[in-house]
């Protein structure tokens, strides 16, 4: 029954959570491009179990971290804290409240009727104030008087706490957006009518397509907070997007300061000790950077907090001083004696309390009793002045010491010194030079100089300085709840063309690992995930030394590449989403610009149908490529065929239909020891070219398209990079089911 009830638990949080999310604007456009209901979506992750299940785990982790605070703090509710605020707004309630009743008893029989009705009205307000006061502004006190209970015995959080927003934005509103997206209204038309661009070419946090990759590096962002995490992947897969998310916070929780991101990118030509004091500047410049944000924060903030301090001071002062001052005026006394009157007149009420106050108050004309009314009034507001004074004391001392106690100033000094470190080579130079006249005019000098240079670091000195810096920058703005962690991204190391360039690079850098409090992040290419995937196979290199974790960055799926357009170009149909998808293989950095070229072909066409923009885009691929595989030619030696081959490549410019480009295929495939690997890329991009302007035909509406399966050109295109021989084997399988010519094209 408790393991039921635990369950029954999560599902009411999750429906609360999803009541939530289902309000935010995000989630109401979406769902009004959709042709589902805000009902359905949710109840759809309501019937996730593996939803449900991450709300369990985080139930149970809030639920284990409070145990483990109990165990350390037994009675943190059962203390409540009360400060001096609170005690004097409380007996400042009762002093109002008490010193009413005391006026009203005194002056209840000589007054008429209607100024006893005038009193009790009076009386209910005071009443009122009084215990508004003493409830909002003293639930310290009430709370250890046993008035209040202890808060926390119903709990709208349903056992998540302050991870709350966390598990809002990072698990169900992502949930609730990939399955509306899966449900959006697909458009089926072969005639580009959407022309409406949004972020093309600018990569915002909201466009950022969430992928299998990307969520698993969240997973390790939240449970890593140091080490190191190698990002692995073709270039143009998003490892350097999944970098930037990073320095925009999309990782990171709600409820914690985002990290400080420095990010390097790895030379072609390096030397070690060069590159890892370029990552100390980088370092040094953003700390400052990061310090002086926080000072600019805290001084536009500060002003506020500084004229409450000043006017909790001055306020009651200067009403104090102006009742004096008003007050012996219009008495016509003397300030000493208006002070040395009102002295006579506490003292009388005090010994004579209550009977007296109405001598002191009405024995005399009207005036005084008015000026005595004003400055019992000051004098009540002038318990103000009685706290504050404290207050202001520790604020100036601290104001006073902050400078040289701040670890932040500190750090951004150390930070400065560091930079200028790296940046010069210091020279200190003193001495003392001096002359004696002898009296038979003889002169004796004598010079002493000495010159002190720094020697510059070997590799391992300025690999420790960097740990040691980073440490403590770290450990200083992690105390200081600036940030959550450092995160130092070394990027486009794929750029290094030669793999056992890259393992020596990792295994010159790879010192710097290791520091608590930053994570490195390094873009790696596919050789590197290869090599640590055969780990356990009696293989250990760089890689696998160096990283503890390694994530491919993939390549979209078709449903990822529909949600990326549809993001950038609402209402694109479907055929030519699918289009751009088969084009670009899928790779993020390419099916931009194939949405581009997509465009172009269409910019002067009024609603272009498909084959005509499937023919300009093809027509401009065959003639980049072609000349491309031209100077590939061009640049080997000359051989035998190596006429003909040109012949074929240049040739290709000038095909435009699928059976010219069939028989220049069916040309360059033939065999050739001399420009065997260029002759299959070749034939391949000519022979995947031709099946698409065989497949992508005006003829492929909503129904053609929903009977026949287009993903697997997408994986032929990924393939003709990688391997040409596996690329056309998946293209003469596809030509083959889907009824094309496929005969001598083995």
């Amino acid at each position: 029954m408790e393991h039921e009830s635990e369950w029954d638990t999560a599902r009411e949080a999750l429906s609360a959570l999803l009541y939530e999310a289902l309000s935010e604007p995000e989630i109401r456009t979406a769902l009004a491009g959709s042709d589902i209901t805000d009902r359905e979506a949710g109840q759809a992750i309501l019937d996730d179990h593996t939803v449900l299940a991450r709300i369990r785990m985080e139930q149970d982790e809030v639920r284990w971290l409070g145990l483990r605070f109990d165990t350390f703090d037994d009675d943190r509710h059962e203390r409540p804290r009360v400060t001096l605020a609170e005690v004097g707004r409380l007996l400042f309630a009762f002093a109002l409240g008490v010193g009413y009743i005391s006026l009203m008893r005194a002056a209840w029989a000589g007054m008429a009727l209607i100024d006893h009705v005038i009193v009790v009205i009076g009386f209910i307000a005071t009443v009122a104030i009084s215990c508004r006061v003493a409830i909002e502004r003293t639930p310290g006190v009430l709370a250890l008087l046993g008035v209040y209970e202890r808060e926390g015995d119903s709990d709208e959080t349903y056992g998540l706490g302050d991870r709350w927003n966390t598990v809002l934005v990072t698990l169900v509103q992502p949930e609730l957006l990939r399955h509306i997206e899966s449900r959006r209204q697909r458009i089926y038309s072969t005639k580009l009518r959407s022309r409406q661009v949004t972020n093309l070419y600018i990569e915002d946090d909201t466009d950022v397509v969430v992928t299998e990759a990307t969520e698993r590096l969240g997973r390790v962002l939240k449970r890593s907070a140091s080490g190191a995490i190698a990002l692995a992947g073709q270039r143009g897969t998003g490892k350097t997007t999944a970098i930037q998310s990073i320095m925009h916070g999309r990782f990171q929780s709600p409820d914690s300061p985002p990290p400080l991101t420095v990010v390097a990118a790895a030379p072609a030509r390096y030397e070690a000790r060069d590159f890892v004091l370029h990552l100390h500047a980088l370092l040094c410049k953003a700390v400052i950077a990061k310090v002086d944000e926080v000072r600019a924060f805290a001084k536009w903030d500060g002003p506020d907090r500084n004229r409450d301090r000043l006017r909790g001071i001055l306020g009651p002062a200067v009403v104090i001083t102006a009742v004096v001052y008003g007050g012996s005026q219009l008495l016509g006394m003397t300030i000493p004696a208006f002070l040395t009157d009102l002295q006579r007149a506490a003292a009388t009420i005090w010994h004579g309390f209550p009977e007296k106050i109405p001598d002191v108050f009405l024995g005399g004309s009207f005036l005084r009793g008015t000026v005595l009314v004003a400055c019992v009034v000051a004098a009540l507001y002038g318990v103000r002045l009685v706290f504050a004074l404290p207050g202001s004391a520790r604020w100036l001392w601290r104001r006073s010491t902050r400078r040289r106690r701040d670890p932040l100033t500190t750090l951004k000094t150390q930070a400065r010194q560091q930079l200028d470190r790296i940046r010069f080579l210091q020279t200190f130079t003193s001495g003392w030079s001096g002359k004696i006249s002898t009296p038979l005019k003889g002169e004796a000098s004598r010079t002493w100089q000495s010159q002190r240079a720094e020697q510059q670091l070997t590799h391992p000195e300025v690999v420790e300085e960097f740990r040691r810096f980073a440490r403590t920058a770290a450990a200083t703005l992690v105390a200081a709840e600036v940030i959550d962690r450092i995160v130092i991204a070394i990027d486009e190391l794929d750029k290094i063309g030669q793999p056992e360039k890259a393992h020596e690079f990792v295994n010159d850098i790879k010192g710097v690992f290791g520091v608590p409090g930053c994570l490195f992040l390094v873009s790696v290419s596919d050789d590197a995930f290869t090599t640590f995937e055969q780990r356990g196979i009696a293989v250990r290199d760089a890689f696998d030394s160096a990283f503890a974790e390694m994530i491919r960055m993939d390549h979209f799926t078709v449903d990822e590449s529909r949600r990326w357009i549809s993001r950038r170009l609402p209402g694109a149909p479907e055929q030519f989403i699918l289009l751009c998808h088969c084009l670009s293989g899928g790779l993020p950095r390419d099916l931009r610009r194939c949405v581009v070229d997509m465009l172009d072909a269409a910019f002067d066409l009024y609603n272009p149908p498909l084959s005509a923009v499937v023919a300009r885009m093809v027509r401009q691929e065959v003639l980049k490529k072609s000349h491309a595989f031209a100077g590939m030619a061009r640049s080997q030696e000359a051989g035998p065929g190596i006429s003909r081959l040109m012949g074929d490549l240049l040739a290709a410019r000038s095909a435009t239909t699928p059976g010219e480009m069939l028989e220049l295929a069916k040309s360059l495939a033939e065999p050739d020891e001399h420009y065997a690997q260029l002759r299959a890329q070749s034939s391949g991009f000519l022979l995947f070219c031709a099946t698409i302007l065989e497949v992508f035909t005006d003829t492929l509406d909503g129904k053609a398209l929903r009977a026949i399966t287009l993903a697997p050109l997408a994986t032929v295109r990924q393939q003709m990079a990688v391997d040409p021989q596996v690329a056309r084997g998946l293209l003469v399988r596809f030509r083959k089911e889907h009824g094309l010519q496929f005969d001598d094209l083995t």
